[in-house]
């Protein structure tokens, strides 16, 4: 018998919007906190937003998302240096896993 989701699509979508309301914050380079995100859910994808200028790095070395408690819900290496400004976006898909 073929693999099909059982996981009905509006509940994927509600726990995407869950997602996106726990993330409280993010923090750069494991010291610059940024607690101006712009969260949403398209579909069954939570999608965080946040803009960090040069004068609070000038380079990104480490991404993280907190939820309110200050817990680490994400870790993301990268590099990037930022001359003015970059806008960082994270997208978390929730899927239902197929075996």
């Amino acid at each position: 018998m073929a693999e099909q989701n059982t996981v009905q699509s509006a509940l994927l979508n509600q726990t995407a919007e869950n997602v996106a309301n726990t993330v409280a914050s993010a923090r750069i380079n494991g010291t610059v906190s940024i607690g101006s995100l712009i969260k949403e859910a398209q579909g069954n994808t939570a999608i965080i937003q946040y803009t960090v200028k040069e004068a609070q790095a000038a380079e990104v070395t480490k991404l993280e998302l907190l939820d309110a408690k200050g817990n680490v819900l994400t870790v993301s290496p990268v590099y990037v240096p930022i001359e003015g400004q970059a806008v960082f976006t994270h997208k978390i898909p929730v899927e239902e896993a197929v075996e």
